[in-house]
């Protein structure tokens, strides 16, 4: 039986194909990618939104070392930002033999090409790029105006204010109240509640 197997492993040697290496990509490259994707321009387009997944994917691949299945599996709840960069979270990677996942640390570079930055933005113009057609002014909105909505319409629900604090992780009421914006009914129910 030994024989039977030597005999077609070496089968399989003769007759598979060389893997070619592929040629890295270098700084320059990318730079040019980013430089050719990218126009400097105050109103971001779909046709720009699209150049700017290309550039986030091509940033995170060659910055995080990715292979190609780890770049596509990525979701948004992989990625955590933060003041020096963001951590990005790869769930399974076939090196990953105990399955518990391995996290990337990845720097901000502060230039033009900067992996995070981009990736921020990204994802930021994704947001803008649904709410822009039906509001007049889109550089009033960004991501952080859903948790201020979400926050406004609860306060102004009626949400006990201990439920509320505690739904968005507020450490102290001067953060929690920052967040609510006080309709001009709200506003006026306090003059007509004194009773004159």
């Amino acid at each position: 039986m030994p024989l039977v197997k030597y005999t077609s492993e070496g089968l399989k040697r003769s007759l598979a194909k060389s893997i070619e290496k592929k040629e890295p990509i270098t700084p320059a490259i990318l730079r040019d990618i980013v430089d050719m994707q990218l126009k400097q321009s105050s109103e971001i387009t779909v046709a720009d939104l699209s150049s700017l997944r290309t550039v986030a994917m091509c940033l995170l691949a060659y910055t995080g070392f990715l292979r190609f299945n780890e770049l596509v599996s990525i979701k948004l709840s992989n990625i955590t930002f933060n003041q020096q960069g963001l951590t990005l979270f790869i769930p399974s990677s076939k090196t990953d033999i105990y399955h518990g996942g391995r996290s990337v640390v990845i720097s901000k570079s502060y230039t033009r090409y900067c992996p995070v930055e981009i990736l921020h933005k990204y994802i930021l113009e994704i947001v803008l790029d649904a709410i822009r057609p039906l509001v007049e002014d889109v550089s009033k909105y960004g991501v952080h105006s859903l948790r201020t909505g979400g926050a406004t319409v609860a306060a102004q629900s009626g949400v006990p204010d201990r439920l509320f604090k505690r739904h968005g992780r507020w450490k102290c009421e001067n953060a929690k109240d920052g967040y609510l914006k006080d309709s001009q009914t709200d506003l006026l129910s306090v003059t007509k509640s004194l009773g004159l």
